[in-house]
C-alpha cells in the first residue's frame, strides 16, 4: 500500500502507526495502527464542488472490531469542513472491502472545498488497511 499516508494523534494517546511489509491483502506491505486512545491514518486529494468522490479501502483486525474510513473537508484557508463523512464496519481477521461515496456539496462552505481529507481508523487494538483507491464517478 502507497506509504505516502501521515497520522494524527492526540499527544496523550500512545497508538502506534506503521508500514507492515509482512501482511497485505493483495501482497505484503500494509498500513498497520496499534491503537491505544484514537489517532487515524490521514492522506489529502484534491476535489471540486459539485463532484463525487469514492473511497475503498480493505480493512482487517487481529481480533473483531470496528475499522472506519471518514472525508473531512478543507477549504482554501485550511478550515474543515462539518460535517464529516463516516462509513464504519465491523471486520475480523478476513479483509471486507470498506467503501465511501460522497458528492461534494457546492453550496454553503462546502461550495469553498478544496481539499478531501481521508482518514483511516478503528476501535482498540490492532487493525491494517491496504489497496487504498480513490477516484472520481
Amino acid at each position: 500500500m502507497d506509504t505516502v499516508w501521515g497520522s494524527w494523534k492526540r499527544p496523550e494517546c500512545k497508538s502506534d502507526f506503521v508500514c507492515d511489509q509482512q501482511v497485505g491483502r493483495s501482497s505484503p506491505g500494509s498500513l498497520k495502527v496499534q491503537a491505544q486512545g484514537g489517532g487515524c491514518f490521514l492522506k489529502s486529494f484534491p476535489v471540486q464542488p459539485g463532484r463525487t468522490y469514492r473511497a475503498t479501502v480493505y480493512a482487517k483486525r487481529d481480533v473483531g472490531g470496528l475499522v472506519k474510513i471518514a472525508f473531512q473537508g478543507k477549504n482554501d484557508a485550511n478550515k474543515v469542513l462539518v460535517p464529516p463523512q463516516t462509513a464504519g464496519a465491523e471486520v475480523g481477521t478476513q479483509w471486507p472491502e470498506l467503501a465511501l461515496r460522497f458528492t461534494v456539496p457546492n453550496t454553503g462552505p462546502w461550495a469553498k472545498c478544496r481539499l478531501l481529507l481521508v482518514t483511516l481508523s478503528g476501535a482498540e487494538g490492532a487493525m491494517w488497511f491496504d489497496d487504498f483507491a480513490m477516484v472520481e464517478e
